[in-house]
């Protein structure tokens, strides 16, 4: 073979083996490949899609609401507890 050919032949074979290798890899946490990593990224993409990011603005802001309501409560115990130790070492 000319060394041209002979050289093509040897980079597609290294393609072929890091594809191979990737695969192994991709594998070894369960999925099957470097196809299901697509199909998977693809998915992913989709359902994402679906989530308006309106609706993780306001997810946001209703925990925000529910710290600062627990946050308040946890204050308010805070302060309940102090009265409650005033009023019996009065005694």
């Amino acid at each position: 073979m000319a060394p041209f050919v002979t050289q093509m032949v040897e980079r597609a074979l290294a393609v072929a083996r890091f594809r191979q290798e990737l695969d192994e890899r991709i594998a070894s946490v369960g999925i099957a490949g470097v196809e299901d990593v697509l199909e998977l990224s693809d998915r992913l993409r989709s359902g994402l899609d679906r989530v308006l990011p309106d609706e993780i603005d306001q997810a946001q802001a209703q925990l925000d609401r529910v710290r600062d309501g627990f946050t308040h409560l946890g204050d308010e115990l805070q302060h309940l507890k102090t009265v409650k130790l005033e009023l019996t070492s009065e005694r």
